[in-house]
């Protein structure tokens, strides 16, 4: 397997991902169901069914991750190896004024998020960074500062917490729709022949000082305006983009819909170097 690269088994309602560690190796992470509650014990594959002897994880990595290149200890790790539990803190605000005392949450206190689009700790920075700007008029109370703080952050706190779960399932399911695969082959067709005018919304989280919560908006009307590129072209397959993709037609839709969108959300294109 390639070590440069994310490698992800999808099934539906649980999958595999495997991370290149320094000497080469990688490693294996199982994201299901805990089992913990109704739901979770009615799931076909959840981590108490798997793990309870060493038989059942060996029939569950044998049936679900035949093509995976488990090592002759799969199982017995799976077993052994720890479980955590993932999940999101939203807070309807981050500050709080206790007995006279203004009090304020940031990074994972607040807004803690699953690790699918890698910006915990960017986010907890960000923070950081708007923290500052509101602190610079010093003539302003402390309690202010922290209440503009917290009105500023929370639609972008709460835009990376749904983005990540968004990721989630795309790991988890659609990346083994056809569909969606024609989708992101266009997607990235458009970003090649034409990064002036589009840029995806993972692209605008990672690589840009875009808000969350712009990048969140670009990112919802850039999904509607794929499915119709699609739609147009006649696409049905990765294999009939290079062929059919009408970057004339792409062009004109991106000048007279994408871009003026993003010039109302404030979003700049531009990327830091």
């Amino acid at each position: 397997m390639h070590n440069g690269s994310i490698h992800i088994w999808p099934r539906g309602a649980f999958f595999l991902m495997a991370l290149a560690n320094l000497d080469g190796s990688f490693t294996g992470t199982i994201y299901a169901r805990n089992g913990l509650n109704d739901e979770d014990r009615a799931a076909d594959v959840t981590f108490p069914s798997i793990t309870k002897d060493e038989a059942a994880a060996r029939a569950f990595l044998s049936k679900y991750f035949p093509d995976a290149q488990l090592g002759p200890n799969a199982a017995a790790e799976l077993i052994s190896n720890p479980q955590s539990k993932l999940g999101s803190v939203r807070c309807n605000t981050h500050t709080a004024v206790v007995s006279g005392v203004p009090y304020l949450l940031v990074g994972d206190a607040a807004h803690a998020i699953v690790p699918f689009f890698g910006q915990g700790c960017n986010c907890g920075f960000e923070d950081c960074v708007v923290l500052d700007e509101h602190l610079q008029d010093k003539s302003r109370p402390l309690a202010a500062a922290f209440r503009g703080y917290s009105a500023q952050r929370l639609a972008d706190t709460n835009a990376i917490a749904d983005m990540a779960l968004d990721n989630f399932v795309e790991m988890m399911s659609r990346v083994a729709d056809p569909k969606f695969l024609v989708r992101k082959a266009v997607e990235t067709a458009i970003m090649r022949e034409l990064p002036q005018k589009y840029r995806s919304r993972y692209t605008l989280v990672m690589y840009s000082y875009n808000p969350y919560s712009k990048c969140l908006k670009a990112g919802q009307y850039a999904a509607c305006l794929l499915e119709d590129l699609v739609a147009h072209c006649g696409i049905s397959s990765v294999d009939e983009v290079d062929t059919k993709l009408d970057f004339k037609f792409v062009t004109d839709l991106l000048e007279r819909k994408y871009l003026p969108l993003l010039n109302k959300l404030g979003v700049s294109l531009t990327f830091a170097a």
